[in-house]
């Protein structure tokens, strides 16, 4: 009977870190190679995205922005989108944003066993 209760704590310890690690949030960062504003952005790219990511449950937008140069230029845009299945979420964001138009020299980035990914869109 002690090695059985045993067995179940083990067997519960097991599945308690195997749904925590499935529910661990990893933040995707989106590198668009184009000179686009916040608005235009917005409509292209992450509307669509969160729409694609909210229907297939796999992950949400949750920011994003521009990188301006000095004189005041838009040189990239960017997109924040946080996931929690890495395998399932990135093929779907390089899917969508083909189809979206992202042009190339786009970047998906992320970290996967502690290492920084950088993954081209096309």
């Amino acid at each position: 009977m002690k090695l059985f209760r045993t067995l179940c704590l083990v067997g519960a310890a097991c599945l308690t870190f195997a749904a925590s690690a499935a529910d661990k949030v990893v933040t995707v960062n989106v590198k668009i190679n184009e000179s686009i504003s916040s608005a235009d952005r917005g409509t292209k790219y992450d509307d669509p995205l969160a729409a694609a990511l909210k229907e297939a449950n796999a992950g949400e937008v949750v920011g994003g922005g521009n990188s301006v140069n000095k004189q005041g230029k838009i040189e990239w845009a960017g997109i924040d989108i946080e996931v929690t299945d890495v395998q399932k979420s990135i093929p779907l964001i390089k899917k969508k944003l083909v189809e979206l138009g992202a042009p190339k020299g786009s970047t998906i980035e992320y970290r996967a066993g502690g290492k920084k990914v950088v993954d081209p869109v096309q």
